[in-house]
């Protein structure tokens, strides 16, 4: 099984509304990895976004106002390839 990744541009996920479709969109795609530039991110908000995405998120950057980077990794995509 290869793995794939993708690396976007998300130009900021603050808006719980865009973040939102957003993820349902990167869920659809079945990318194992996603590699997000300019998430604009803070410490407050990381916990909320793991929830939200429900698998595991890795983040650099630690202010709203730097564009900062997320890796998330694709579970579901990962458990519908593994039932393929």
């Amino acid at each position: 099984m290869k793995t794939q990744i993708v690396n976007l541009n998300m130009r900021r996920l603050g808006n719980s509304q865009k973040r939102s479709a957003c993820f349902e969109w990167l869920i659809q795609i079945q990318y194992d990895i996603l590699m997000l530039q300019e998430v604009h991110c803070n410490d407050q908000i990381k916990a909320k976004w793991k929830d939200e995405w429900g698998g595991q998120c890795i983040f650099s950057g630690n202010n709203s106002l730097n564009e900062g980077v997320a890796i998330l990794i694709n579970h579901k995509g990962a458990i519908y390839k593994e039932n393929v």
